[in-house]
């Protein structure tokens, strides 16, 4: 993990973030529940239309992906995910790790992280240790660790 300054605004930080959680894949593979994957952990199903969008084909043809148009598509998708709802922080870094983990487990499943984010608005650190007792700070590994530092950090440094 290295420190990053905060001089990025939001959609740049939680693009950092997924990115060094992802990694990227040119050519499209199953991930680990089987489901055809491709770029920085695109659902190649889940997300169809904006592949095609931005491939300008079907994605029946998509056999490989450059890491231009693999940033366009998480951009896209990012701009789409909108955390503002989940808690009242005004922490960039804070909702930069909301949008990492929407993008891992979608908006749905983080909204049941009820005492976690109900914690955010109170106290970090208490948030920080409910979240490091849930199964998905388990199964992510590193990404959680990450997350949950960067949750503590100045707001004017994140890691990745």
């Amino acid at each position: 993990m290295k420190i990053i300054s905060n001089n990025d605004n939001l959609l740049n930080i939680s693009i950092n973030l997924v990115k060094n959680a992802e990694g990227f894949s040119e050519i499209p593979y199953l991930d680990t529940v089987g489901i055809r994957t491709i770029g920085y952990g695109f659902n190649m199903e889940a997300q169809k239309g904006v592949i095609e969008q931005v491939m300008k084909t079907n994605i029946g043809d998509v056999t490989t992906m450059s890491l231009e148009q693999a940033q366009q598509i998480l951009s896209i998708i990012l701009q789409g995910i909108d955390v503002s709802g989940l808690c009242e922080s005004d922490s960039v870094n804070v909702h930069a790790v909301l949008t990492d983990m929407a993008y891992n487990l979608g908006i749905e499943q983080l909204s049941t992280f009820d005492n976690f984010l109900s914690l955010l608005n109170s106290d970090k650190e208490a948030a920080v240790a409910d979240l490091t007792n849930t199964a998905w700070f388990e199964q992510v590994g590193e990404r959680g660790v990450r997350n949950c530092l960067t949750l503590l950090a100045h707001n004017n440094y994140y890691l990745i």
